[in-house]
């Protein structure tokens, strides 16, 4: 008896579950479909602000950028480091020629 009660509950309760899960689903979709449309909206009308407040920001990013070209840079750091090779060189030079005056002044 409570197999045939259980049985017979099961087999009104399945299309029961199938409509309800049906229906959640379509509700689902159209909560979806609807919180999409408000949130082009609202991203549509936020775009105008959006863009007034980053603008400033893109454009000082593109100043950065444009003064810190790759090109420019790595000529101004091979320049730099030819100077400094020069000058490291003169350097020597000097400390040579004087390391030779004061040999030459010391050895008798």
């Amino acid at each position: 008896m409570a197999s045939q009660y259980t049985t017979n509950l099961k087999e009104q309760m399945d299309p029961l579950a199938k409509d309800l899960m049906t229906k959640i689903t379509k509700g689902v979709d159209m909560l979806r479909e609807r919180i999409e449309k408000l949130v082009s909206t609202v991203r549509c009308a936020l775009k105008p602000y959006t863009e007034y407040v980053t603008s400033p920001f893109e454009k000082d990013v593109d100043y950065i950028r444009e003064s810190l070209d790759f090109e420019d840079l790595k000529a101004t750091v091979l320049q730099r480091s030819e100077e400094l090779r020069d000058s490291l060189e003169q350097g020597v030079k000097e400390l040579q020629a004087g390391a030779l005056y004061l040999r030459e002044t010391l050895d008798p």
